[in-house]
């Protein structure tokens, strides 16, 4: 059985878009950010990345809580991330 999947243009937009910027991080840097990334987004109490997505104002406070939990080593890669986004 196969499986087809149709991304949206946006959906494709977005994925080259993290990709260029993750690109841009050394290997330590991405591990740190997906390690404090999926860190944040459990302290919110979602399943999953869609769900954290779909709720983002909701989850928005606890995320930013535990951003500040962080230690310093885990922020620098999330803060280089969103500098690289802008």
């Amino acid at each position: 059985m196969s499986l087809s999947i149709k991304l949206t243009k946006d959906a494709i937009k977005r994925n080259l878009r993290i990709n260029s910027v993750l690109s841009k991080l050394d290997e330590n840097e991405r591990k740190l950010f997906v390690e404090a990334l999926f860190e944040m987004i459990e302290k919110t109490g979602v399943s999953d990345i869609d769900e954290f997505l779909k709720k983002l104002y909701k989850t928005l406070p606890s995320t930013i809580a535990s951003y500040i939990m962080l230690d310093d080593e885990k922020k620098g890669p999330i803060i280089k991330v969103l500098k690289l986004l802008k």
